[in-house]
């Protein structure tokens, strides 16, 4: 359905309301968003490259710095849980650090081109 004024149109009338207009790109990513919800696994995979031959899977081992935080937290020997007890992360920077240095998404993006 590639309606310019899809999501809004009166109910009723069926006539467009206020400016808003869909235009060529939002039909493109809208498209690509939908052909990857399409064709990607669970596990975030395209079924593309999971199903071809020549591509090999496999299953690296990562760490959650928060998921290990709480089992470190729940499986102290005298711990008793409080009903409706639940965990959010709070992030600090280590001693030696100022506020400086907290890593952007640049700094990271770039260190994941160098480790392919």
């Amino acid at each position: 359905m590639q309606d310019p004024h899809y999501g809004f149109r009166d109910p009723v009338s069926w006539e467009p309301v206020g400016e808003v207009e869909w235009t060529t790109w939002d039909y493109a990513l809208m498209s690509a968003l939908q052909l990857i919800e399409d064709f990607t696994d669970q596990n975030g995979l395209p079924v593309w490259e999971k199903e071809a031959d020549h591509v090999i899977v496999e299953a690296v081992k990562k760490v959650d710095k928060f998921e290990s935080a709480k089992e470190r937290t729940t499986s102290k020997k005298n711990y008793k849980s409080t009903p409706g007890e639940y965990f959010v992360p709070r992030m600090k920077l280590m001693p030696g650090y100022e506020e400086d240095d907290w890593p952007t998404f640049d700094e990271w993006a770039r260190s994941q081109q160098e480790e392919d």
